[in-house]
């Protein structure tokens, strides 16, 4: 399963949305005793238990019990904060959640969630923190299943392939790059459940989707994800069709020109082992220089 996210971000919204408006689950209820105790009787649902282990759901949970905050909102403030990377469970793990939870409450939870959140990410985290939390809750996200995908899958991009997968100046080049130019639609190459979005040194802002494949059982899955990204379009929970529009084509990470990182990752996680795309790609060429198409079978 894959890790909650740790590493607090003391500031600032995370990730590239353009939309700053407070839509979404609103602050006004959220905060009320009636609410809040619904919502804290309201178990992990279907996502919340793909995206967290167990015992990171009872860090989360107990560190929410103790501080009188909404387990999910915390977590949801974890996860979108460090695009789902590390672990939260361990004295370092509560330590961090914790940090979250006094933020917050110095900022006005439980009375005012969306006020809080908004001061200390941004309106545009205020809301996607608002709307993860209501996925993560059983009573918002037992109706989330994992699509059936079919190998092999298609391509993200119309573009050109400008690097491949394996040793690159004695380093480990752990995806396939497709030049596009930027602000092109970026599609998804299979249909999946939106696991993450969010900004990572390395891969810029990436999505990653987590694929169900058909005939090899519930539990073998793949996941891809799809780095330097100009914008996101989809949200953590999302579930998406083959060919959807996930994101823009951008510069986001170490690059030189406008491109597409894709990585095929064997397992549920981000820090499952990645694997040369090529192999589960419906392409014709995997030649430095080859043209993709987002029409090839």
């Amino acid at each position: 399963m894959l890790g909650a996210a740790v590493i607090l971000v003391a500031a600032g919204a995370v990730g590239c949305s353009n939309d700053d408006s407070p839509s979404g689950p609103s602050a006004s209820g959220t905060g009320s005793p009636a609410a809040l105790s619904e919502r804290l009787e309201a178990g992990p649902s279907a996502l919340a238990q793909r995206l967290f282990d167990d015992s990171e759901l009872d860090l989360i949970i107990g560190v929410g019990e103790e501080m009188g905050l909404d387990w999910a909102i915390l977590a949801a403030a974890n996860e979108i904060e460090t695009a789902g990377r590390g672990a939260a469970d361990g004295a370092e793990g509560r330590e961090r959640v914790a940090a979250i939870g006094f933020t917050i409450a110095a900022l006005g939870a439980p009375t005012d969630y969306a006020a809080a959140l908004a001061t200390r990410g941004g309106q545009a985290f205020a809301r996607r923190t608002l709307a993860l939390a209501e996925r993560l809750r059983g009573d918002g996200g037992d109706g989330v299943e994992l699509p059936l995908s079919r190998l092999p899958f298609g391509v993200p991009v119309d573009g050109q392939l400008v690097a491949g997968f394996g040793k690159r100046f004695g380093a480990l080049h752990d995806g396939l790059d497709i030049a596009a130019p930027s602000g092109n639609p970026i599609a998804a190459i299979a249909p999946g459940l939106v696991l993450s979005t969010g900004f990572d040194p390395a891969y810029g802002n990436r999505t990653c989707l987590l694929h169900r494949i058909e005939g090899k059982g519930d539990r073998t899955s793949l996941t891809t994800c799809y780095g330097n990204q100009s914008r996101f379009e989809v949200e953590p929970g999302d579930t998406v069709k083959a060919g959807e529009t996930i994101g823009l084509v951008g510069c986001s990470g170490p690059c030189l020109r406008p491109h597409v990182h894709l990585q095929v990752l064997r397992g549920s996680a981000e820090s499952a082992p990645a694997v040369d795309p090529a192999t589960y790609l419906a392409v014709g060429s995997t030649q430095i220089g080859t043209r993709y198409s987002l029409e090839t079978e």
